[in-house]
């Protein structure tokens, strides 16, 4: 595995492990050591991580009945989102950069394109460690990203946006837990 390939691990959400639980059981799959005694440290300010793996990268995300959680070697953001019912060109003109705006407009404005580009957005800003403090219309999707990161898509469940933000994207690998 180089340093920019990723793997998703994805989860029916409440099947008995707590989030807790299903990051140590997809660490342990991507490492293959066990990771039942791993620590993860969360400081403010800053992306969580394993303190006994500050080597292992990972971004975790959680929507409808879904839990997911990318790994790599590499900084990356990760985002899933179950499409649901909302006035999206309202929510694009008042929250989104402009020309993602125009973009759904020109669309049609369905929840999978919006949901398309709420991942990507929210994807980039965890890969930043950023968070929405500066909002979320300051970038645009659509156009390279500051500092060259690089969006993938991923294919996930019906009904649900997945995407990944990384430096550079390799290969992705989806894996069910």
């Amino acid at each position: 595995m180089s340093s920019d390939d990723f793997t998703v691990f994805l989860s029916p959400d409440g099947d008995g492990l707590s989030r807790d639980s299903l990051l140590r059981t997809a660490a342990a799959r991507f490492t293959g050591r066990d990771a039942s005694r791993w620590t993860c440290v969360r400081e403010e300010g800053k992306k969580p991580r394993f303190s006994q793996a500050p080597e292992v990268c990972f971004s975790v995300s959680h929507s409808g009945g879904y839990w997911a959680c990318a790994f790599g070697h590499a900084p990356v953001g990760f985002d899933l989102q179950r499409w649901e019912p909302c006035r999206t060109a309202a929510l694009a003109r008042r929250f989104f950069h402009p020309g993602e705006a125009v973009w759904l407009e020109e669309r049609g404005g369905s929840e999978a394109d919006f949901f398309f580009l709420w991942t990507a957005k929210e994807s980039y800003l965890k890969y930043t460690g950023d968070g929405m403090v500066k909002g979320l219309d300051w970038f645009n999707v659509l156009a390279p990203l500051p500092g060259g990161a690089q969006l993938r898509h991923i294919s996930g469940p019906d009904g649900y946006s997945l995407c990944l933000c990384a430096a550079s994207v390799g290969r992705v690998s989806v894996v069910r837990l």
